[in-house]
C-alpha cells in the first residue's frame, strides 16, 4: 500500500464463522496495535468488504480468512455494513 511508517488505518478482519471471530476478539488489542489500526472490525458473517480496502485472503489450516486495510484519509464515507465489534484505538 505504500504507506508511510507511522500512518494509521481502519482494518476489517472476516473470519469463516461466529466461532473464529470470537477467538480474533480476544486478540483484538494486539492485531490493532500491530496494523496500527484507528478501529478493526471483525466479523464471521462472510461480510464482503468493498473498495477503498485494500484486502488480501489468508489459508490458515484450510480455513480462510480476509484482512482489509484502508488508510485514515481515504475512508471518509465508505465502510462495509455489516454486525461487527468495533475496537476503537
Amino acid at each position: 500500500m505504500d504507506l508511510k511508517v507511522d500512518s494509521f488505518v481502519y482494518a476489517y478482519l472476516v473470519a469463516p464463522s461466529k466461532y473464529e471471530a470470537a477467538l480474533l476478539k480476544t486478540k483484538s488489542d494486539y492485531i490493532a496495535g500491530e496494523v496500527r489500526a484507528k478501529e478493526l472490525t471483525i466479523t464471521g458473517d462472510g461480510t464482503k468488504i468493498e473498495p477503498p480496502y485494500y484486502t488480501k485472503k489468508w489459508e490458515i489450516n484450510g480455513t480462510s480468512f480476509e484482512f482489509g486495510l484502508c488508510e485514515t484519509s481515504k475512508l471518509a464515507q465508505k465502510r462495509p455494513a455489516a454486525k461487527t465489534t468495533k475496537v476503537p484505538r
